[in-house]
């Protein structure tokens, strides 16, 4: 809040807001024995490097920009 001689002002602000998320994936192969029973001990053929994503859905919004201001008085 921010005060004035005569009134007071509620401003809101924010210091932006976004998300981060890490991906990683591999491909593998797995054998049949038989008709019945699968191998459980396939080899990995393909595994990647973890990617990582930032995503900003907003940016900061400073205290002396923000148009969102409430007189208090």
């Amino acid at each position: 809040m921010e005060s004035t001689e005569k009134s007071m002002e509620l401003v809101l602000y924010h210091d932006g807001i976004q998300a981060s998320a890490s991906v990683k994936y591999g491909v593998g192969i797995k054998t049949k024995k038989s008709d019945d029973e699968i191998d459980n001990n396939g080899e990995l053929k393909h595994e990647d490097e973890p990617i990582e994503k930032d995503w900003i859905f907003q940016e900061p919004l400073p205290k002396e920009k923000s148009p969102y201001r409430i007189s208090l008085g």
